[in-house]
């Protein structure tokens, strides 16, 4: 991992606030795959939820980079792009980061169950994708 930095407190809300997030790894092939995701920031890092047999995930492990944009949904000439390195993955309250991410975003107190059917937790196997801003580029 390189250099943390600092992301100042306007940016640090943006990240936290409502609307995607854009996530962007390098593919097996060399192409850019990017993915609408859900961001949260707290401690000096980024935090993302997503299924651990995404395809994203797997580039993101294997490479250990990935950019995220947030554009402020109220003012698109608002926005910040963070390169950052993988810190960890872990299925550990990979639910409850969930269901944060959808009381901030549906108002709904839960993914499962209130968002999508309760019986589609049996099948999908969350994690927590942990990142470490590196570079900062905002406007």
């Amino acid at each position: 991992m390189g250099i943390a930095v600092d992301i100042p407190e306007r940016y640090r809300d943006l990240l936290r606030g409502i609307g995607p997030t854009i996530f962007s790894v390098l593919a097996d092939d060399g192409s850019i795959q990017s993915s609408l995701v859900w961001s949260d920031y707290e401690d000096g890092v980024i935090s993302i939820s997503m299924l651990n047999n995404a395809p994203k995930l797997k580039s993101l492990i294997r490479t250990g980079k990935a950019t995220v944009l947030k554009v402020d949904p109220e003012n698109e000439d608002n926005y910040i792009s963070i390169r950052c390195s993988l810190v960890r993955v872990d299925s550990e309250g990979a639910i409850a980061h969930q269901d944060k991410l959808t009381l901030r975003h549906y108002g709904k107190e839960k993914w499962y169950g209130d968002v999508v059917p309760e019986n589609d937790a049996e099948r999908d196997s969350q994690v927590v994708v942990y990142l470490q801003p590196e570079r900062v580029y905002y406007t």
